[in-house]
């Protein structure tokens, strides 16, 4: 997930440490106070019933970032440890129902739209992280049944989601303050739901706004409902009173967000140290000799040949065919994803960059 952030330029002040390893990096974050160690929103996640559905949407219309790994729930499902940690609420309140119906857990579970992903569950879980400049988007699909393209464990509630109901949590992406929330909807966000073929996506009805001599001056809101329903909001802070407000509580605080240059860590540099090391690039690195079966692998001199016997020479031609065929293949899977990556070049040039989403 760091080298996701750092590929895309994303921040998160989890990874400003100028630690090197991470024995150096738990060890700062455990002497911090406890309420530093907190380092803002990292995920919004929702149920969905079509999990490529949903990851199409976040990608291709509003443009985060699909992680490649980890792609699949069922890698955190090898106990209950999973189950516990995401449902423990909804599962207590589902085992006192089945007891006071005198029902079974699994009828009373269902009752509660709560699956069950515990090691001795029927239900699966999977998922997509989808990154932003600054936070995850996250998916969540279960299954009933152990198979990814089993039925789909995908309850109905008697109600759709809406920021009105008490507990609701609305995911807020932000355009550039520089572009009008309105013109967006209408010039990019509108036609590029036709264009990806996302048209059960509600856009925007209406958009708040305020003046200038509001306090919330400049600031442009528009809610919005996703491929399941789920309720997002679309925003724009403006360059107005608001924007100057939200910049210097955050700068005072010390948060960090693409929004504003002075809390852009990933472009200031804060980050660079911890990049390096998710991508582990390291300085100085020296060239060792290898040994390979009784033949080391040193440069083509006479010295250093001279004295190698019959089998070593053997070795040798049998290590150079490997070489050259190890090298067309890798060839061949360069040429592979140059192509993926000039077709995805391709497909993000239509997009206008004036879409930019936080």
């Amino acid at each position: 997930v760091g080298r996701a952030y750092c590929h895309r330029g994303a921040v998160s002040k989890a990874f400003t440490s100028a630690a090197s390893n991470e024995t150096e990096i738990a060890q700062r974050v455990r002497d911090l106070p406890l309420s530093q160690r907190l380092f803002g929103l990292f995920q919004w996640g929702f149920r969905t019933g079509n999990l490529n559905r949903a990851a199409a949407f976040y990608t291709e219309v509003l443009g985060g970032d699909l992680i490649t790994y980890p792609t699949q729930g069922i890698e955190i499902m090898r106990d209950d440890s999973a189950h516990w940690m995401i449902l423990a609420n909804e599962t207590i309140e589902a085992y006192e129902y089945a007891a006071q119906q005198n029902l079974s857990r699994e009828v009373a579970m269902d009752h509660y739209a709560v699956p069950n992903i515990s090691s001795t569950g029927y239900c699966r879980l999977d998922h997509r992280f989808i990154l932003f400049d600054n936070f995850v988007v996250e998916p969540l699909k279960y299954t009933r049944g152990l198979s990814f393209q089993g039925d789909g464990y995908d309850p109905i509630l008697n109600h759709s989601s809406s920021a009105a109901y008490i507990g609701t949590i609305v995911g807020a992406f932000g355009i550039s303050p520089n572009e009008s929330l309105s013109s967006y909807v209408e010039n990019l966000f509108k036609p590029r739901l036709g264009r990806q073929g996302f048209r059960n996506v509600q856009p925007p009805v209406q958009i708040a706004t305020f003046p200038e001599t509001h306090p919330y001056g400049g600031l442009e809101v528009g809610y919005a409902k996703g491929t399941d329903g789920e309720t997002f909001a679309l925003v724009s802070v403006g360059n107005g009173s608001f924007a100057r407000a939200l910049k210097a509580a955050m700068v005072g605080a010390g948060a960090v967000s693409t929004l504003f240059e002075e809390t852009n860590i990933y472009a200031s540099g804060a980050m660079d140290d911890f990049c390096a090391y998710a991508q582990e690039v390291t300085n100085g690195q020296s060239v060792q000799v290898q040994t390979v079966g009784k033949c080391e692998l040193v440069d083509d001199s006479a010295a250093n040949n001279a004295g190698n016997n019959d089998d070593c020479k053997d070795e040798h031609k049998q290590l150079l065919v490997a070489l050259v065929v190890i090298g067309s293949l890798s060839l061949f899977v360069l040429l592979v994803v140059v192509g993926c990556l000039l077709r995805g070049d391709l497909r993000r040039a239509a997009t206008p960059a004036s879409g930019q989403i936080y």
